[in-house]
C-alpha cells in the first residue's frame, strides 16, 4: 500500500470509532513496523503512520490490512487517557 493509499484509507477508516482501549504507543510502532516488514505498506507510509498515530489492523487469516485506526498522540505525550470504552453497555469517557 503506497503512502497515498495508506493516508486515504486512514482518513476513511478513522471515521468509524473503535470503542476499545487503544494500544500503547510502543504497540502502535510494532504494528506499523510489522506491516512494513510484511510489505503491506511502504516506508513512507510507515513514517507517516508513526508521526500522526495511524496504525494498520492486519487480518490474522488473510494477512491483509483490514482497517487503519488512529490514536490520540496527545494522550501519550500528556499522559492523559482519552480513550472511550463500553462497560456494561454504557459509554464511559
Amino acid at each position: 500500500m503506497t503512502f497515498e493509499q495508506y493516508r486515504a484509507r486512514a482518513e476513511q477508516d478513522s471515521m468509524v470509532r473503535c470503542y476499545a482501549r487503544p494500544p500503547s504507543h510502543e504497540r502502535v510502532k510494532f504494528y506499523i513496523d510489522y506491516a512494513y516488514q510484511q510489505g503491506l505498506i511502504t516506508e513512507r507510509a510507515s513514517y507517516w503512520g508513526k508521526a500522526f498515530g495511524y496504525y494498520p489492523v492486519i487480518d490474522y487469516f488473510s494477512g491483509q490490512i483490514s482497517a487503519i485506526f488512529s490514536i490520540n498522540l496527545d494522550s501519550y505525550t500528556n499522559k492523559i487517557s482519552t480513550y472511550k470504552s463500553f462497560s456494561k453497555n454504557k459509554l464511559i469517557q
